[in-house]
């Protein structure tokens, strides 16, 4: 009989010492910048329960001198924003605590695999969101596309999917 032993373990660990998400985000990151010419961002969910925030690990900012002003370290809501939303929809915890009007809005999100909202987390801000998925086809993070209200545009819902999707697998 054959069975799978500690030598599995240690591989993985070796692999991920060795793997950093500064070799694959960025580069997804920029991409859609370019594309788009809006401000890009990678969040994660950070603590559990009510005290559950998502923090900003990667961003690269839009060219355009009128832009959200968010940087990587910052700590945002998990129940604000469509980055918070995505990782909302995804999380038992937060679907546990969420209010009827929020499950239906998660529930919306999931059959969509995307949220796109203006006035979300800012009046003036809209933001287009995507899940990116680990190879265990859990929630790794949310990939944001972020943009004065003004300059919103729903087409841009396809380049973000895509964005993430590069990203599926590759993360968490």
């Amino acid at each position: 009989r054959y069975a799978l032993g500690a030598e599995i373990a240690r591989l993985h660990a070796v692999y991920a010492s060795a793997f950093s998400l500064d070799d694959v985000v960025p580069p997804v990151l920029q991409a859609l910048v370019r594309a788009t010419g809006e401000s890009a961002a990678y969040h994660v969910k950070q603590g559990h329960g009510a005290e559950a925030v998502r923090v900003c690990l990667y961003r690269v900012d839009s060219p355009h001198p009128v832009r959200d002003h968010i940087q990587a370290g910052d700590v945002l809501p998990l129940s604000a924003g469509t980055g918070g939303r995505v990782l909302s929809a995804w999380d038992p915890d937060a679907l546990a605590r969420a209010s009827a009007h929020e499950r239906a809005l998660y529930a919306a999100i999931r059959q969509a695999g995307a949220y796109s909202a203006v006035g979300d987390r800012l009046a003036d801000v809209a933001g287009i969101s995507a899940p990116v998925f680990d190879a265990q086809g859990g929630v790794a993070a949310a990939l944001t596309l972020t943009m004065p209200a003004h300059r919103h545009d729903p087409a841009y819902l396809a380049d973000v999917q895509r964005a993430a999707e590069q990203l599926r697998g590759r993360v968490g």
